[in-house]
């Protein structure tokens, strides 16, 4: 989940709101099963019945309509009355009510409370932007190199720009931290690495005070990169004190 919410904050994935899952306050188990109770006394008697609405604000049961009994709450007869509209009636307390009082209980533990009270599990639905469509399927050796980066639980961040030692300016095409592993990565990203490119590299290393690249912790590894890898590449990668990956 902090994964696919990391993509979401990169604008690489899309959440929207899926389904929500009630869940025990004490085992966490999802296997509940819905009650109903009079919200008065709790009694599960509860019937459904058509409710009249008396001038003085009383609910007043169909029943009482029919035998023109006095309102239970004012003593005037209820001839005069507004409905019907769905509601429901206790047995146990004869209490009369439009809306059920709802509890939930754990098939597993047998915890019991009020639906209000459980615990809750929000499913979200991700899917790809346009964006995160386009490095999916692209096959520029950058987005394919920021892609696995990002699967192996990588933050990244793309062209990076800092000033060397020299005060020459240079743009840095991946740094990646995984601040878990006090793991950092700086890419340069070629067609295809050999001594140009590791030499290219290698300045950037020496001219470049890592402290001084934004974001980065612990470790750091200076890496060339690319598709395509000349034979004799990591020999002389090992000279300059640079990694070599194929991406």
């Amino acid at each position: 989940m902090e994964r696919l919410d990391m993509l979401v904050d990169k604008g690489l994935l899309k959440s929207e709101f899926d389904a929500k899952i009630l869940t025990c306050r004490r085992c966490g188990d999802r296997r509940l099963t819905l009650k109903t109770a009079c919200p008065l006394c709790s009694s599960e008697d509860v019937l459904k019945s058509n409710v009249y609405f008396h001038g003085c604000g009383a609910l007043v049961p169909e029943e009482a309509v029919g035998r023109l009994i006095p309102c239970p709450k004012c003593g005037v007869d209820v001839g005069s009355v507004k409905g019907p509209e769905n509601g429901f009636v206790c047995n146990s307390c004869s209490g009369v009510f439009k809306w059920l009082r709802v509890f939930v209980e754990c098939l597993c533990c047998g915890w019991s409370d009020v639906v209000e009270n459980a615990g809750q599990v929000v499913l979200r639905r991700y899917g790809l932007t346009e964006e995160g469509l386009s490095i999916l399927v692209s096959t520029d050796p950058v987005k394919k190199l920021v892609r696995r980066l990002v699967s192996e639980g990588f933050t990244v961040m793309r062209d990076v720009r800092v000033r060397g030692i020299s005060g020459a300016d240079y743009v840095l095409d991946v740094v990646a931290v995984n601040v878990a592993h006090l793991e950092s990565r700086i890419y340069m990203v070629f067609r295809r690495v050999g001594f140009i490119e590791l030499l290219d590299t290698a300045v950037k290393k020496m001219d470049i005070d890592k402290s001084l690249v934004k974001g980065v912790v612990g470790n750091v590894r200076w890496v060339a990169a690319g598709p395509e890898v000349e034979p004799e590449a990591e020999k002389i990668a090992k000279t300059f004190s640079v990694d070599v990956e194929i991406v």
